[in-house]
């Protein structure tokens, strides 16, 4: 009793510093979890800057924005409720709005980062839950392992108009052009930063951008030496446990591996406590391990290879039609068995400070196995995506690039209620943009015009326009305004599927 109670104290005293910083403490709806957790943390070596990187620290840097961590936890409450926090939040660099980093004063979009000292102050084991400290953005927990999450309304929990990116690798499915979020998992301490416009961003990203982009963003290899450690246990959190290995193979060449688990309980029934149900079947399990390599064979090249490996079930309750009175329904156990894998390429390279270009190929696997409705999805996706930056004359910055992405499923299911037809498909997407950066006013003005143009094997080809600009009339102000134009590509859910009709082995209607 006495770890437990130290944990929780522990927990509100984080949540109070967030709050005094300005940030918003998260809200879990879900059941209290009364746990015990402990983790080490152990650096072998200070981490050098990265190459091609200057060392010096701007003034601005240099410059205190108020008192530490540590004179904050010797204030008392009236020195905390005078003090005044000023957090240079229009300086932190971005680069989802354009595709190229930037500050979010410069950035013409509603951007709200989360940096990974936030993640870790707020206490959260989830991702879905880590994006509950953006403003404007709603993410409604349906149960132990599903989320609800979107931007601008429209949520739901096979919400189709959000794009979600983690290290440039998109985890949307085109089966509903949504995202399972059960399966969206990281070690927390590896995330350096998550992205997250609110608006469109098709422009640069493509389809399913329509009222939002979230760019989940992990530390260099070089960023994460040393050995990390993470375990606890508890009432709702059964276990979890975590670690990581980083190392270098060279003075150029870095490397990390990790390995997590979890088990979680099961929540509430949530379908009413029905006599037929079984006993909390959305309980949720997850092994997951992955590497990553990053190596810098010269001042302008940035080489990395990355890769994850999952493996686990999501439990769900499933209401069936049945032949069992009074109700004519059955409410089934659903283990949804989740395994997966990605491995991911990419080869940066900085010709100047103002000129760069960059090239990814990644490859994702995806299984999704239900053994309440013989529900599985078998799916394999190719993605090859290039971009180059270069300016003309002194004001212009343009971007351009294109992709093609390949995507190969087999669905299948018990066909009593719904099917698709046909059961396997390929499909093809191509796609290109252009778009073009002008200072107006140097320091203050700046326009920004592109477009996106894709095809898509459903509806054929796409356009996706946009134009934008934003003012800076002091460092501590940045006003902005945008026209743009965004589509959510069909989806297989739209397209294939077919509902049948139920048969006479019903002996009545179902209410």
């Amino acid at each position: 009793m006495t770890i437990v109670t130290f944990v929780l104290t522990a927990k509100l005293l984080f949540l109070g510093l967030s709050s005094i910083a300005g940030q918003p403490p998260p809200v879990d709806p879900s059941v209290q979890d009364q746990s015990a957790s402990w983790e080490t943390l152990i650096s072998d070596e200070q981490q050098p800057p990265e190459a091609g990187k200057s060392a010096a620290v701007s003034p601005a840097e240099q410059a205190p924005i108020g008192p530490g961590p540590q004179d904050i936890l010797k204030m008392d409450v009236d020195q905390l409720a005078q003090l005044d926090v000023v957090a240079p939040d229009l300086q932190t660099v971005v680069s989802t709005v354009t595709r190229n980093e930037s500050s979010v004063a410069r950035s013409p979009a509603a951007v709200y980062v989360i940096t990974g000292d936030m993640i870790r102050r707020s206490g959260t084991r989830t991702i879905p839950d880590i994006l509950r400290l953006v403003p404007g953005m709603h993410v409604a927990r349906m149960d132990a392992n599903k989320w609800a999450i979107s931007s601008r309304g429209f949520t739901d929990r096979f919400a189709d108009k959000l794009l979600v990116q983690i290290d440039g690798r998109t985890v949307y499915t085109p089966l509903f052009s949504g995202v399972y979020w059960d399966v969206q998992d990281l070690l927390l301490e590896d995330i350096e930063r998550i992205e997250v416009i609110r608006g469109p961003g098709a422009s640069v990203w493509g389809a399913n951008a329509v009222n939002g982009v979230i760019n989940i963003i992990t530390k260099k290899s070089s960023e994460t030496q040393g050995t990390f450690v993470e375990a606890g246990a508890g009432t709702e959190e059964r276990g979890f446990a975590g670690a990581r290995y980083g190392g270098k193979f060279s003075d150029r060449t870095s490397f990390r591996v990790y390995g997590k688990w979890f088990e979680r309980d099961g929540g509430h029934l949530p379908l009413g406590g029905s006599s037929f149900a079984p006993d909390e079947p959305d309980d949720w399990r997850q092994a997951r391990t992955g590497f990553r390599i990053d190596s810098t064979p010269n001042e302008c090249d940035l080489l990395t290879l990355q890769g994850d490996y999952y493996n686990g079930y999501s439990g769900e309750g499933v209401r069936l039609p049945g032949s069992f009175p009074p109700s004519f329904r059955q409410i089934v156990r659903d283990d949804n068995h989740v395994e997966g894998g990605n491995l991911l390429a990419r080869w940066s390279r900085t010709i100047d400070e103002d000129s760069d270009w960059s090239a990814q190929v990644y490859y994702d696997r995806t299984e999704r196995h239900a053994t309440g409705y013989s529900f599985f999805e078998d799916r394999d996706i190719l993605d090859f995506d290039f971009q180059h930056r270069f300016p003309v004359g002194f004001r212009h910055s343009v971007t351009w690039g294109f992709g093609y992405r390949y995507t190969e499923d087999f669905i299948g299911n018990q066909p009593f209620y719904l099917g698709f037809d046909p059961s396997q498909r390929a499909d093809d997407l191509f796609s290109y943009f252009v778009q073009d950066e002008i200072e107006i006013v140097p320091e203050k003005v700046h326009f920004l015009v592109g477009s996106k143009f894709e095809h898509n094997d459903y509806s054929g080809f796409e356009y996706q326009p946009t134009g934008r600009v934003v003012w800076q009339p002091n460092v501590r102000t940045a006003i902005w305004g945008a026209v743009s134009r965004a589509m959510r590509s069909p989806s297989r859910g739209d397209s294939d599927v077919r509902y049948t009709k139920l048969y006479s082995i019903l002996p009545g209607p179902i209410p």
